[in-house]
């Protein structure tokens, strides 16, 4: 909320309920037709004795426009009522002092009916200690309209940001259900397409920037929030949508059904689904935001480790996986290791996002663990006899930091690139690269021990 604000240069809150209410009266409502509205009307002059130059709104993470309170007449109106989709909204407010560095800003998270008339009275907003429903008023229209319509123009009209407010949507979703068992048509069969519509975008199709304010959304990575594709993320032949939208996923030929009873019963079908996966969404937004990743933790020990991303288990594995410098507890870290030297998903010849996605974990910030190595090894040994290990590579490095020695490392990759399955073409290769690249380091013993085990090998190896 504003600051401390003294009265100077306003009017009584009598006065200024008044003219808001003309105001509101002279305005066109556009809810009449179905929609919402959204104005801002009263622009203050000062704020605690300081002059305000501009105002300037956004709603949902978009520019919704503002006003100047300079010059001789002070505007009556900053933002025409402008139609906005029914459903949940963030408006984020920024009054600009003429002399002052700082801002002042003010959040307001509302939801709107269809056909309602939302007015944000800025100069009552600044009064201190006053109400919300002194400065922020809504307007419904009322209009005679079956029951099924009725249901489905209240389903567009609730929130489904948070879990915590699915029982509610899950209950209008119902009554919907039983108010249009009958599908209803005739003079509502336009109004109740539009319903539809806005009831699905509602559930389905809701952006993050409507649920969450810019400076909540900014931390968070692409791949749990954005809203375009997220490209070279996800493991090969996964959709590239972050899992916000992963959990608003449309269920499967619902708007191919043009009967509304059966289009409802659908979505009550995958109300579940969307529950689970969008506490998932919560959890993760509450372990970037709050620092807070330890039910994200508990959740992957208590399930069979898995990187399909299909799935909720494993979208869950797999985000945890790819944030190391987030989610870099220790215990966790071995924990994933110790799961991924049990039941390799992927071996050191796979150039799938996946694979690279486990390395990066297992090596993050140039250390390898015991039990990082214990799983680089099984990964080794799904390796084909003439497959390559360059995903693997980095876990040879001589600059890595780790309890297992370099020639210990060095010694599992010789054993595999000159192994007797190898194909002469490529046997050897490997291992001579590696022993290259170690004449540059400290670590001459270690290469002249393997120089000497596998000197045959090394040999055959061409240059």
């Amino acid at each position: 909320m504003l600051p401390t604000m003294g009265k100077n240069g306003y009017r009584s809150k009598a006065a200024l309920g008044l003219c808001a209410a003309a105001l509101v009266a002279a305005m066109p409502a556009h809810g009449e037709s179905g929609s919402a509205s959204l104005a801002l009307i009263n622009p203050i002059a000062t704020l605690s004795d300081m002059p305000i130059r501009l105002i300037k709104a956004r709603l949902d993470g978009a520019d919704f426009g503002g006003c100047s309170t300079g010059g001789a007449r002070k505007p009556r109106i900053c933002v025409k009522p402008t139609s906005i989709a029914p459903g949940p909204h963030v408006l984020e407010l920024t009054l600009d002092p003429l002399t002052q560095t700082s801002v002042f800003r003010v959040r307001l998270d509302f939801t709107a009916a269809m056909a309602s008339d939302w007015v944000v009275d800025l100069g009552q907003l600044a009064v201190e200690g006053a109400p919300q429903r002194d400065y922020f008023t809504i307007t419904e229209h009322r209009r005679p309209a079956s029951a099924c319509l009725t249901a489905v123009e209240a389903l567009a009209g609730i929130s489904t940001c948070r879990v915590a407010a699915l029982p509610k949507a899950e209950e209008a979703l119902d009554k919907a259900v039983s108010a249009c068992v009958t599908d209803a048509r005739g003079r509502d069969k336009a109004a109740l397409a539009r319903a539809l519509r806005q009831a699905f975008d509602n559930f389905y199709r809701l952006s993050p920037s409507r649920c969450y304010g810019e400076a909540e959304l900014e931390p968070l990575p692409d791949q749990l929030t954005g809203q375009g594709p997220v490209e070279d993320f996800w493991p090969s032949g996964t959709a590239p949508a972050s899992t916000w939208r992963w959990a608003r996923e449309l269920p499967a030929g619902a708007l191919d059904n043009r009967e509304v009873g059966a289009t409802l019963a659908l979505m009550q079908g995958v109300m579940p689904r969307l529950t689970a996966r969008l506490d998932l969404v919560e959890t993760f937004i509450d372990a970037y935001r709050k620092n807070a990743p330890e039910p994200l933790y508990d959740a992957a020990r208590a399930t069979p480790w898995s990187l399909d991303v299909a799935t909720l288990d494993g979208r869950r594995d797999f985000l945890l996986l790819t944030d190391p410098g987030h989610f870099a507890d220790p215990a966790f870290h071995d924990f994933v290791a110790t799961a991924i030297a049990a039941d390799p998903p992927h071996d050191c010849s796979e150039r799938d996002r996946g694979a690279e996605q486990i390395m990066d974990f297992l090596t993050h910030g140039g250390t390898l663990s015991a039990a990082a190595w214990r799983a680089v090894m099984a990964m080794m040994q799904h390796v084909p006899a003439d497959g390559d290990v360059a995903l693997c590579a980095v876990a040879f490095e001589p600059t890595l930091v780790s309890p297992i020695a370099f020639a210990d490392r060095l010694q599992l990759l010789g054993e595999f690139d000159c192994a007797a399955a190898r194909p002469p073409p490529r046997r050897g290769q490997i291992l001579r690269n590696f022993l290259q690249s170690a004449a540059e380091t400290d670590e001459w013993d270690a290469r002249q021990r393997l120089e000497h085990e596998f000197a045959d090998c090394l040999a055959a190896a061409k240059p």
